[in-house]
């Protein structure tokens, strides 16, 4: 992934967590920027804590939703909302969850983000634990199909 990532200026990182690849990936000298989009607000806090700590917080920006196919939906977002874990999908990953627990998020688009920022990613990292499908339906002009 690191080899892929090293000549973008931009990355987005869906499904950040924690921050570690972003970290990692920042570690590349042509990168510029990094986007992390985390829907776990919990993992996304420790994302920024971690690039903070390790003087990488100017060049990430830090997005709080679900990257998916449509955006200013709200969704149910499954977590246990003490640990860094979470699916849209309940039956992902049955013991992170307390039965029924949840946390509404916003969605937004790999398009929208595109078109926040007035650029575009030349590299997009996706692991949304099961969503990826709806994360990259999300990019049809930012980054159409091949």
């Amino acid at each position: 992934m690191r080899a892929c990532a090293e000549a973008a200026a931009l990355i987005f990182d869906l499904g950040a967590n924690t921050g570690y690849t972003a970290l990692w990936m920042l570690q590349a000298p042509a990168v510029q920027e990094v986007v992390l989009v985390e829907a776990n607000p919990r993992a996304l806090a420790l994302a920024a804590e971690h690039l903070i700590l390790n003087g990488e917080s100017l060049r990430a920006r830090f997005v709080a939703g679900f990257a998916g196919a449509e955006a200013g939906r709200q969704v149910q977002f499954y977590t246990d909302q003490t640990s860094t874990r979470g699916s849209l999908y309940r039956q992902h990953e049955k013991d992170a969850f307390a039965p029924n627990q949840a946390i509404t998020i916003p969605t937004l688009t790999v398009d929208g983000l595109c078109q926040q920022l007035g650029r575009v990613p030349q590299f997009i990292k996706v692991d949304v634990e099961g969503a990826e499908v709806p994360a990259l339906q999300g990019s049809r002009t930012c980054a159409p199909p091949a």
